[in-house]
């Protein structure tokens, strides 16, 4: 199938830009209109309307794929599939000592008995502090298989917390426009509107800098805009393909895509390297981060000193970060590198030879300096 045809090129090159010129500090919507562009209940009573797959709205998983794509491409987070499948959500969920979690998003179980198959627990933020019981609520829902906590927030959160991932508004809106093109041909006009109401009022309240002519445009041009994002998930998929060739005879093994970001591991399964691909095609960089896991992490955080592998990380032009008491995860280095375009060497083996020349010798450095510590 020829994805890339006259039409096609024609609309990318012809099309008005999604990005205008100022943002208007002043767009009106229903939720300006009615006086409740802040309020988090409000909000929330939205989230779950199409959360809930199965609803008039029509949109069926726009909102679950969404979340999905938030978390994998984010935190690298697995076992998301059941999000694929038909799913409830519900509001103030009350937990065992009587408090109320915002929203919850489950497959199968019983919300009264709090027991479920699968389950997300979102705590929803707009402008108020997090003081509420998070573990209380993450202990109050019983699963049988996965169970995650989401602080989705207006603003983009740096808490340090064991259940609970942050999903700003930006990044929600970000995933949704790239899925409305799937979506948007089955959906109910009439919610289509009060859709894109809600991503505009979500747009102003967060950290985002676009207004809602990006909405606009996809709206409008759905079916060109999703040829396009078919063109980047092929381009991902190709360059995925070029990375398991070319680490076939090494060390490494992968792991998991994850559209637009992968992950490996070595063999010895201590390692996890995190590989992002979003500013390959416009800033021919890839974003990486190494991690120390499960075992490895653990004997690592009782290793007292921690400066060679530093200075190792320094020589080699690697941003090296200091060792965490974690004992499941502990990131070693992260940042960007370059991807050279107009080497004989496509991106897979680029890749390759990054990891062979940095993470191999970091690697055997960690390794030595885990077993002098035993």
């Amino acid at each position: 199938m020829n994805l890339i045809d006259n039409k096609l090129l024609d609309f990318i090159k012809n099309s008005p830009s999604v990005l205008p010129p100022e943002v208007a500090p002043h767009q009106l919507d229903s939720f300006a209109i009615s006086g409740y562009p802040h309020y988090e209940n409000v909000l929330s009573n939205w989230f779950v309307f199409f959360l809930n797959t199965a609803g008039e709205h029509g949109f069926s998983n726009l909102f679950p794929e969404a979340i999905k794509k938030c978390l994998t491409e984010k935190y690298g987070i697995e076992g998301l599939d059941w999000l694929d499948n038909e799913l409830k959500s519900e509001r103030e969920i009350i937990t065992k000592n009587k408090k109320f979690i915002d929203i919850i998003v489950f497959d199968e179980g019983d919300s009264n008995a709090r027991k479920f198959d699968n389950c997300l627990i979102i705590e929803h933020k707009v402008n108020a502090d997090l003081y509420n019981e998070l573990d209380e609520y993450y202990k109050s829902i019983n699963v049988e298989n996965f169970k995650l906590g989401i602080i989705l927030s207006a603003k983009n959160r740096e808490d340090n917390l064991t259940h609970f991932k942050n999903i700003s508004y930006a990044e929600l809106l970000s995933s949704i426009r790239l899925l409305l093109g799937k979506y948007q041909p089955q959906a109910n006009y009439k919610f289509i509107l009060y859709l894109t109401d809600l991503l505009i009022n979500m747009d102003k309240l967060s950290d985002n800098v676009e207004n809602s002519k990006a909405l606009n445009f996809c709206f409008e041009y759905g079916t060109e805009v999703d040829k396009i994002v078919k063109l980047k998930i092929d381009a991902d998929s190709q360059l995925v393909e070029q990375v398991k060739i070319a680490i076939s005879d090494s060390i490494f093994i992968f792991r998991k895509s994850y559209g637009s970001s992968f992950s490996l591991k070595n063999q010895a399964d201590g390692v996890s390297i995190h590989i992002k691909m979003d500013d390959l095609f416009t800033k021919n960089t890839f974003y990486y981060e190494f991690w120390l896991k499960d075992k490895w992490s653990e004997k690592w955080s009782t290793v007292e000193d921690d400066s060679k592998i530093r200075a190792f990380c320094e020589k080699n032009g690697l941003k090296g970060y200091k060792k965490a008491a974690n004992k499941t995860w502990n990131l070693i280095s992260k940042g960007d590198y370059f991807y050279d375009r107009n080497s004989e060497l496509n991106f897979g083996e680029q890749v390759h030879s990054f990891l062979d020349e940095k993470f191999n010798p970091l690697i055997d450095l960690i390794e030595i300096t885990i077993n002098q510590n035993s």
